[in-house]
This record gives structure tokens, sequence and C-alpha cells, in this order.
């Protein structure tokens, strides 16, 4: 009995990765791009999103440049998103027409330098009803994710091949990467990742230029993207890393100088701090060492580039032009916003959406989805669980059914495997550490959200998912470390 489920199991997985291997006709990815939006979209609307949580850090952006008035974009410094997303989001609300019906505020209802602009904003947008439709915008985020994910792909064998809409669908099927259009309204996070790993198949094919381009257009929608930056920096050829950078900071200029202008500099904070310069959700590392003030902000968002730049230092002295390979960048990228999680002020579910989307990513590329990683991103979902919170338009939530379900249909795919397991007989010990920890903490209500307050502590499950995505994300840099110049795993 034992041998044969083994030798199923192996028949099985030779036939899927087969499968997998299969190549596909242009009509047939187009399909899968269609199917994945699709999958995308609809699972937001079936969960109630997008949500109007922080939505206005960018819709008050929106519509002001929707209706021209780029002056109050950013009527003053407090916390706003970058203005890439505001930029596209309002020229897509103006040929959409949103709030068309009624007369957009004045600049006397604006006031002198915007000091009422926010609140004759909101009247505006009360009585023509633009909210929902300007959020349903930020599915469109979607469209930069998967252009970055497919262009990412062509560099490698997986491209034009059934892996290429397995990863699409795979993507928009995770729950943390929905997680900044469900949990918060952050599609800007989602925009920047989409342009970073466009920016990756930039580099894979050796146009720096184009590199450049495209991680300036990625910082000017979210700060992070300097995790991403720094690395391509250090491990660029020498005669490339000008070309890099005048590219970043030339497209950095294009976008915010004439905002800048127009803003009389009061977009200069959005640009290049951004938003979450302010502890709001429990406890984390950093918050814990009681710091305050401007220390503890210089901290959070200087430490994690000075990480990052630090292991891509030791990784190009270590394995040299390898560094370069597809599985190994990924790993070094996803190391590296890891450190970002380390410093952080707040803890998110959607702070994890690019970790995720690069662990995907990177078992793509190598071939294999590995059950840790879905163990992964189930411990994150479970985590950070936004369903409770979820409001439709007429006021009404979800309420506590949904949100223990997911618990239970968890643990018991969990205990299902693990009773198979059993039959083998084998352990994987990464399934039974998951299931004792999500029971305890289903048990003890622990979880970040939920209507308990005895939620374990952020600081705690901050440490449990950087130290298991770490290990993750590590696998291949170790393994091409210790080789000083291991081969591209795919080229």
């Amino acid at each position: 009995m034992k041998r044969q489920v083994q030798l199923f199991d192996l028949q099985a997985t030779s036939t899927i990765k087969a499968w997998l291997d299969r190549p596909l006709s242009r009509e047939q990815r187009i399909l899968g791009w269609i199917l994945s939006l699709s999958i995308f979209i609809g699972l937001i609307a079936l969960l109630g999103g997008p949500t109007s949580s922080d939505s206005p850090e960018s819709v008050y952006s929106t519509w002001s440049i929707a209706h021209g008035s780029f002056a109050c974009a950013y009527p003053h410094v407090k916390t706003l998103s970058a203005p890439l997303y505001p930029l596209l989001s309002g020229g897509l609300a103006w040929l959409l027409r949103i709030g068309g019906s009624v007369h957009f505020p004045s600049a006397a209802q604006l006031g002198p330098h915007c000091a009422t602009a926010f609140s004759a904003i909101y009247k505006w947008s009360v009585k023509s009803g633009a909210l929902q439709r300007t959020l349903q915008i930020g599915d469109v985020s979607w469209l930069a994710l998967m252009v970055g994910l497919v262009a990412f792909l062509r560099t490698t064998l997986r491209g034009g091949r059934v892996w290429e809409p397995f990863t699409l669908v795979a993507m928009a099927l995770s729950l943390p990467t929905l997680m900044p259009l469900i949990e918060e309204f952050h599609p800007q996070d989602i925009l920047a990742t989409g342009l970073s790993l466009a920016a990756l198949a930039s580099v894979r094919r050796g146009s720096w230029v184009w590199a450049g381009v495209l991680i300036g257009l990625a910082f000017t929608s979210q700060q992070f993207v300097l995790l991403v930056a720094a690395p391509l920096l250090v491990v660029a050829p020498s005669d490339r890393r000008l070309r890099f950078s005048l590219a970043a900071i030339g497209t950095v200029a294009t976008v915010a100088l004439p905002l800048l202008l127009l803003t009389s500099g009061r977009a200069l904070r959005a640009i290049v701090v951004g938003t979450g310069l302010s502890p709001s959700l429990g406890r984390t590392l950093l918050v814990e060492t009681d710091l305050h003030g401007s220390l503890l902000n210089y901290i959070s968002r200087a430490a994690p580039i000075v990480a990052a730049l630090a292991l891509s230092l030791w990784a190009r002295r270590r394995v040299g032009p390898a560094a370069l390979g597809a599985d190994f960048l990924i790993s070094l990228l996803a190391l590296s916003l890891c450190f970002r999680l380390v410093f952080e002020l707040n803890l998110y579910g959607y702070y994890f959406m690019p970790l995720g989307v690069l662990l995907i990513l990177l078992d793509v590329t190598r071939g294999s989805i590995r059950g840790c990683t879905i163990a992964w991103l189930a411990m994150v979902t479970l985590v950070f669980n936004p369903i409770l919170f979820y409001q439709f338009a007429n006021g009404t939530t979800y309420g506590l059914g949904p949100f223990r379900g997911i618990q239970i249909a968890f643990l018991s795919i969990a205990f299902l495997l693990i009773a198979y397991d059993a039959l083998l007989p084998r352990i994987r010990w990464y399934l039974v550490a998951w299931f004792i920890l999500a029971l305890t903490a289903f048990v003890r209500k622990g979880w970040i959200f939920g209507p308990s307050h005895t939620a374990f502590a952020v600081w705690f499950w901050q440490i449990v998912l950087l130290l298991t995505g770490a290990g993750l994300a590590a696998v291949p840099f170790v393994e091409a470390s210790r080789q000083r110049s291991r081969p591209n795993l795919v080229s």
C-alpha cells in the first residue's frame, strides 16, 4: 500500500510538470491573461472589495487630478500616497466621467492654498456618489502586476508555457496578493510591485536604461521600491550603473517636479516618504524599543536600505555575475524586502504582498511549488484575516461566519494532509508545526484581527512570518553563495 501511494505521487508529479512545461499558442496565453484578470476582479468583488479603508490617501488626489485641479492634488503635508497611482487613476476617472453629474468644487470653494479642499471635495463625492466607482479603478492595478510577471517569466524557460497562466491564476487566488484592495486600499503597492518585476525583466535582458525608468516609475508609486533599486544598483555591471541611476532619477524627476511646482512643494512628503510613518497597529519589534520621534522614523526608513545594500555587496563579492540569475535575483530581492518588515512601525497583511508575490515567482522559476510556500501564504491569510471588516455599500458586513469559516477550512485541510501523510508513512514537519500554531491561535483567538482582545502580540507574528518567509526566500541564495560561481538554474 505504501509503495503504491508513493508510486502514484511520483506519477502525478511527473504528469503535472509535463503539463506545465507544455508550450502555449498566443491565443491560449491571452485567454490565460483574461482568466487571471477575471478571477482577480471577481474574487475582490465576492469579498466585498475594493475596501474604502485608507482610500483618502489617494482618492482625493485622484479626483483633483481628474478635474484639472492639480494644485490641490496634495492640499497639505499629511499622509498621502505617492503620485503615480493618483495620476493614472485620475486619468481613468476623467475618461470614465466619474462624478461628472455634479460640478467639482471651484477654486474659491477649495480655499486659499487649498486650505478647505478636503472638506469641499468630500461633500462633492457624497453628492456625486463617486467613491465606489473610483475604488473600482484600483482593480486595474492587476494589469501592472500581470505585465510584470509575464515579462519576467519570458526571460526564463517558464514563459510562453502553461506555467505562465498557472502563475497568474495562482497570484489572483492568493489572498495576500489581494490584501492591498480588500484589507486596506493601497493599489499603489500592487502597481509598484508590477513595475518592479518589469524592471527585473529588463535587467535580465540587459536593458538597464529601461530598468531604471521602470524602477523610477515604481518609486513614484510606493517607496519600498528602494529595496529593489538598491540591490540592483549593487549587482549591476560597473558600466551599467550610471545608466541605471540616471534613468531612474530622471524618471522620478519627470513625474515629481511638475507636481512639486503645481502644489507649491506640498507633494514633497508624499513623493519622498509616503505613508506609514506613525505606529497604529500594536507594537512591532521597532516600536518595542520605545524609541520616539524622528529617530524612530529614520531607523524605519534608513535601516532596511542599509541592510539591503550590505547583503547585496556581500552577494556580489560571493557569486559575482551569477547574482543576475533568475532565481538568485528573486531570492536577493525577497530577502531585501524582508528588511522592510523587520523595521516597520506597523504590520498589516498587505505589507506582505510583495514578498508573497516573489515567493510564488521563485517557486515557479525553480519549477515546483513548495508546500511550505503555500503554508506561509495561508498563515499570512489567517493572521491578517480581514473578512470581519468587509463592508458593502449598504453598510452591512459579512459578520463572524466567514471569518471563522476560513480558519476552520484551512485547519481541516491541514489535518487531512497530515492524515494522508500518515498513510505513507511520512512527516512533513513544516505542516505539523503550521497546524499546531494555527490551532493554538484559533483556540486562544490569537489572530491580529477579530473580535477578541486577547490576540497574540504583533511582534510575535512579525517574528514568525519573517523567519519563515526569509527562510523560504533564502534557499537559492544559500545554494548559489556556497557554490560561488553557480550557473543560472533558468536562463
